[in-house]
């Protein structure tokens, strides 16, 4: 084909071209590329990415995890809403605990897999769907069966449609803590008439007091977050990843001084697959400009989310970790 009637077509195309050439499903080599690695032939050098991975990890669940519970505290106890949020929308004190513990644990496990993604391992590398995938994919919500890319509206009900997607573990969750506050007193008798169980009271009230505090329920939310959350959660991980990786490469396409440049390109301590990500999306933006295509600009919407979310999520944090330090234990 001329090449000349390849970039006359492009020209006379719509403005929403390189979009969709964007939002195309990048083929997926069995190799992973740079500085990704595989576990053979490079164990040393796998583990520390793993490592750094689970670092990562570990410090967004917390992040998210504070950060609900400032949410939770702002919106629910303040001295308007909390007489008719605790009164008249959820008068029973045993499901407003487990909301507050429930979402808390499901939000820090989901976040989770934002820093463990990689769209290169096995499993992600999967060509068929799941059951819940492709309902999921029906209803509207986005999973890996959705075709297009993550829209701008699942963004931003990201949180609300992963809490919604583990919907059927917290059913489960809350079925068995209610039968066990429900039955306690059915439960502390059968075991107080046992002959050998009669003989230590004070281990059947630890194991009660356990399971009735806020570890199940924290517990439950891990779950749900693992086997329920993570349907949805994985399309918005892997688009959202490949996002920010794509508008770094635009930055340094079209940055004009190498200190640009340099503030443009991911380093160590990133996690590794977001690093391999912008190396993929600037071979491509490259190849791209050889060919004699316009690159557009970095997207600013996508930049002030970035600049105004990363405060907030962190301030919100910060409050949430004074909370749970200093006003819960009044």
């Amino acid at each position: 084909m001329n090449p000349d009637s390849v970039k006359m077509a492009h020209d006379q195309a719509s403005p929403s071209l390189f979009r969709r050439w964007r939002a195309r499903p990048a083929a997926l080599e069995s190799i992973p590329p740079l500085p990704l690695v595989q576990r053979k032939g490079h164990t040393m050098r796998w583990a520390g990415q793993l490592v750094l991975r689970l670092f990562w990890a570990y410090v967004l669940g917390h992040v998210f995890a504070y950060m609900w519970v400032a949410v939770y505290y702002i919106v629910t106890q303040n001295h308007v809403v909390k007489p008719i949020w605790d009164d008249y929308i959820v008068p029973w004190p045993l499901l407003r605990h487990f909301i507050r513990d429930y979402t808390e644990a499901l939000l820090a496990t989901t976040v989770v897999w934002f820093a463990l993604y990689n769209r290169w391992s096995r499993r992600n590398r999967r060509t068929t769907f799941t059951i819940p995938e492709r309902v999921f994919d029906r209803i509207g919500l986005p999973s890996r069966a959705q075709r297009e890319p993550t829209h701008r509206w699942q963004y931003i009900w990201s949180l609300p449609m992963t809490v919604l997607a583990s919907a059927p573990g917290a059913g489960v969750a809350f079925l068995g803590l209610f039968l066990l506050d429900h039955y306690e007193r059915v439960l502390r008798g059968a075991l107080h008439s046992h002959e050998k169980l009669s003989a230590h009271a004070s281990l059947t009230d630890k194991y009660f007091f356990l399971f009735k505090s806020d570890a199940p329920i924290k517990l439950a939310g891990v779950l749900g977050g693992l086997f329920f959350a993570r349907v949805v959660f994985l399309k918005i991980a892997g688009d959202g990843q490949r996002m920010f990786a794509e508008q770094r490469a635009l930055k340094w396409m079209h940055a004009q001084h190498w200190w640009t440049r340099v503030a443009a390109e991911p380093r160590w301590p990133l996690p590794t697959p977001y690093r391999a990500e912008y190396e993929v999306a600037l071979e491509d933006m490259r190849w791209y400009s050889d060919m004699g295509y316009s690159i557009p600009q970095p997207n600013r919407w996508v930049r002030r989310v970035q600049l105004l979310s990363v405060p907030a999520v962190l301030t919100l944090a910060w409050y949430g970790w004074i909370i749970m330090t200093t006003i819960a234990h009044k």
